[in-house]
């Protein structure tokens, strides 16, 4: 099993997520294992003997799915993923970044990224600027929670006019919109929020009735001293998390998915996600 640094908490991936959704600017981009080269493009790009060098995005501050160490070198399961899959692609050489959200897909979009990864879920949004990779690693099952001492939401009916808070360019903040567009009668209020910090504050005080949040994550808010009872049972998002590439590098991607297609196949996939997730969490998965 990966020996994961002890100071990479769960407080430290609460502080991470919401310090990544936020945002870091350009200043966010840091460099490990030798990345630093552009993007190659499907038509050509940097090449030694016969090996295409791909610039490839790990995430920061979502451990264990994905994150940094002290040495500011990528760690965690989405990492763990794509270093497996380089090993069956001899004919590219992957080097790795830690780069922050918002700056991936602005790279990805103007093909100075190869290969992103960000714990990214499938919304339609998406599709239309990025690809996606054939098989999804990791699923994400999201149910509406609210504080255990809230008497007045048992279900989704009650959360109706309620506010609800949220990430913005998040893929809640995707399905809470797009139900607000499709349910003009049965609109949900939408609270964003830029970091877990503020999240936490809003639903102590009140400004926020609930959240849409990830069913494996719940045990975080510990940290917090504050405990969550679900409002709902069935998710309201439930979506794969794939990796993405820039629209024109359909060989790459074919590539990365084929390999995928076989890790799952196989069960390695499922055997990267014990080890990297839920032994680092001391959780089992889920049956």
């Amino acid at each position: 099993m990966t020996e994961y640094n002890s100071n990479i908490s769960r407080r430290t991936f609460i502080k991470g997520l919401g310090f990544t959704v936020a945002g870091l600017g350009a200043t966010g981009i840091l460099s490990a294992c030798g990345g630093g080269g552009s993007a190659s493009g499907d038509g050509g790009g940097s090449t030694t003997a016969d090996v295409k060098n791909l610039r490839v995005a790990t995430g920061i501050g979502g451990f264990p799915l994905f994150d940094v160490d002290e040495q500011g070198k990528p760690v965690g399961f989405e990492y763990e993923v794509l270093k497996r899959v380089s090993e069956d692609l001899p004919q590219y050489k992957f080097n790795f970044e830690p780069i922050a959200m918002d700056v991936q897909l602005t790279e990805l979009a103007s093909n100075r990224l190869d290969i992103g990864s960000h714990d990214y879920e499938d919304n339609e949004q998406r599709r239309e600027n990025y690809l996606f990779s054939g098989t999804p690693h990791w699923d994400t099952y999201q149910v509406f929670y609210t504080l255990d001492t809230r008497t007045d939401l048992k279900s989704f009916d009650d959360l109706v006019g309620k506010s609800i808070i949220t990430f913005p360019s998040s893929n809640s903040a995707y399905a809470l919109e797009q139900w607000n567009i499709e349910h003009p009668d049965k609109t949900l209020e939408i609270d964003y929020v830029a970091s877990i910090d503020a999240l936490v504050a809003d639903l102590q005080t009140g400004v926020g009735d609930a959240l849409l949040w990830d069913t494996l994550w719940l045990n975080f808010f510990e940290a917090y001293d504050i405990k969550l009872k679900a409002i709902t049972k069935e998710p309201f998002v439930e979506t794969g998390v794939y990796f993405l590439f820039p629209k024109d590098h359909t060989a790459i991607e074919a590539d990365v998915s084929e390999v995928l297609k076989q890790l799952k196949e196989s069960g390695e996939l499922d055997a990267l996600k014990k080890e990297h997730v839920y032994d680092v969490l001391g959780i089992e998965p889920p049956k």
